[in-house]
């Protein structure tokens, strides 16, 4: 089989468009469709269809898209491994929910992702999301990999849903969520927060996926999603300055490295009484080999999980 052909299929299917996934591929869309019915032919399936917004993968089209996916990746890190050519790119993405230990990992991986590989361009990238947006991402191969947190009574659902999607995981850590507070924050002193101490005072949450770890850490709080004061917010830095400027403003998260906490003066405390778990996984596509820059990325993740900040006074 072709492998440029089963490129071709990813991108028609990406676009949406024969005419615009031609332009992308920098070729003349005859000789694209020409391709994608040659490769029809070769597997005795109709792989799209037409709709009145372009083309669409018919259901046989889909499984054929999850293996070529699959394949064009693993052919990808095949060719990272054993390339002889040393100036060719080290490329990696990842997609995680949002979170400062993920990040501060992220950054310790580039760093000496720089320092190992002077002469090679570096391609690399964090998509914070949604953790439904983390899994789309890893399954479609937009990503190579995925960090996300689950409570620990949702694992069960959440490992059916990987399993349809052809992805595998591997646990990171397991915690309690805690709060990040301001140094001078009404509670800052206290050796131990009750669920009655926190009800008057704000939460900020990050959009792009902290609002789900909120509701969660609301409702083991027992307390009306509608009754608490809520500030969401894109970014972390954002999140960080509400929580020095407004008084009160406290931050649901995961546990913090020391370094992280220091750099941003923040405090964390342990809510009494909540006795539900998270746990973060690390997901990849089902049967993917683990490159070099994968294996160091893990490296800083497992490392930052030893690195975290006291949660009490």
């Amino acid at each position: 089989m072709n492998l440029q052909y089963l490129r071709y299929a990813v991108e028609v299917a990406r676009t949406g468009s024969i005419s615009q996934a031609a332009e992308n591929l920098f070729m003349s869309q005859p000789s694209l469709s020409k391709s994608i019915h040659e490769l029809e032919s070769s597997l005795g399936v109709q792989l799209f269809k037409r709709t009145s917004r372009g083309v669409c993968p018919t259901p046989e089209g889909e499984d054929l898209l999850l293996l070529a996916r699959s394949i064009l990746s693993q052919a990808e890190k095949i060719e990272t491994l054993y390339q002889s050519n040393l100036t060719s790119p080290v490329r990696f993405h990842l997609a995680a929910t949002p979170s400062l230990y993920i990040s501060e990992a992220f950054a310790n991986f580039c760093a000496k992702a720089v320092q190992e590989n002077e002469s090679r361009r570096l391609n690399l990238s964090l998509h914070e999301m949604h953790r439904l947006q983390v899994i789309d991402a890893v399954a479609s191969g937009s990503c190579d990999a995925g960090v996300l947190r689950c409570r620990a009574d949702e694992e069960m659902m959440l490992a059916s849903i990987l399993s349809r999607k052809r992805l595998d995981s591997t646990p990171l850590g397991t915690y309690h969520l805690r709060l990040a507070l301001d140094p001078h924050h009404p509670l800052a002193a206290a050796e131990s927060i009750t669920q009655e101490m926190l009800s008057p005072y704000p939460r900020v949450t990050l959009d792009a996926g902290a609002v789900e770890n909120l509701v969660l850490f609301e409702s083991e709080l027992q307390e009306p999603v509608q009754d608490i004061s809520r500030i969401s917010v894109f970014s972390r830095d954002s999140a960080v300055a509400i929580l020095h400027a407004v008084p009160g403003a406290c931050m649901p998260c995961s546990p913090v490295p020391q370094a992280v906490a220091d750099l941003y003066h923040l405090i964390l405390r342990p809510v009494q009484g909540v006795p539900c778990r998270y746990r973060d996984l690390y997901i990849t596509r089902s049967g993917t080999l683990q490159h070099q820059a994968e294996q160091m990325l893990l490296s800083e993740l497992y490392a930052l999980q030893g690195d975290q900040a006291p949660a009490a006074v």
